[in-house]
């Protein structure tokens, strides 16, 4: 997924199809969808857009999915394109074993991590996750001095709540700071562009949470953020 100022990379290495397995279905009701790419190709084709990223300031991100599902190609990718120049930023649940964390950390790239609940039963229940692993993640780039943005979902029913933020942002404000640079906390409410998605495979969305995050909630926490010492968005 690519703009003008910022490409995005959605690091999804699936398998080409088996020997024999039709590539095309005649009413289009079935086909392949994605090209299978070398790191050096996938560079190839992102640098393209070079011009736009130098006279806006952009760069390239790298989402999914989660990317560091895929650490080596991540790693590879991530140094042609900082060796040609462009900024690097990683979109993060850090739901992934350290190793693979370690082999991409010492790149100087711009780490885009959630922080989805402090609370380890709601974060099981809710995501299938460890909490655990995902915070020592978390703690381990803050110590390492990465570059490290915040991004926290509000999610009704599950973490939209004042208890919730206080928690968050508490654990936001306890974190290793080894620049002293403020950091910068995005605040993104919950929206429903993935029920078309769900429609076109004809699934139900498993969320029953509801819907709606109130505004004034979301400027409360945001100045909340702004008086621990963050720059705080909304809407990502």
């Amino acid at each position: 997924m690519m703009d003008r100022g910022n490409a995005r990379v959605g690091v999804n290495r699936t398998r080409k199809p088996a020997p024999g397995l039709a590539k095309a279905c005649p009413s289009l009701a079935i086909r392949v969808a994605g090209t299978e790419m070398t790191p050096r190709e996938v560079a190839r084709e992102v640098l393209r857009d070079a011009p736009f990223f130098s006279k806006s300031g952009g760069g390239v991100t790298f989402s999914g999915g989660e990317p560091l599902a895929h650490p080596a190609f991540v790693r590879e990718l991530a140094q042609i394109l900082l060796d040609r120049g462009a900024s690097v930023a990683v979109e993060t649940c850090l739901a992934v074993a350290p190793g693979a964390l370690e082999s991409v950390l010492g790149l100087p790239i711009l780490w885009l991590a959630d922080i989805k609940h402090v609370d380890a039963a709601r974060f099981k229940e809710a995501t299938g996750g460890n909490l655990s692993q995902v915070l020592a993640n978390l703690t381990t780039l803050a110590a390492r001095g990465a570059r490290l943005e915040l991004r926290i979902p509000l999610i009704p029913g599950f973490n939209a709540d004042d208890a919730s933020m206080e928690g968050i942002l508490a654990l936001a404000a306890g974190l290793p700071n080894l620049s002293g640079e403020t950091r910068r906390i995005d605040f993104l409410p919950y929206h429903e562009l993935a029920l078309g998605k769900y429609a076109m495979l004809d699934r139900q969305m498993a969320w029953k949470g509801g819907h709606d995050v109130a505004r004034h909630d979301v400027a409360r926490w945001a100045a909340r953020a702004a008086a621990l010492g963050f720059t705080a968005s909304t809407g990502g």
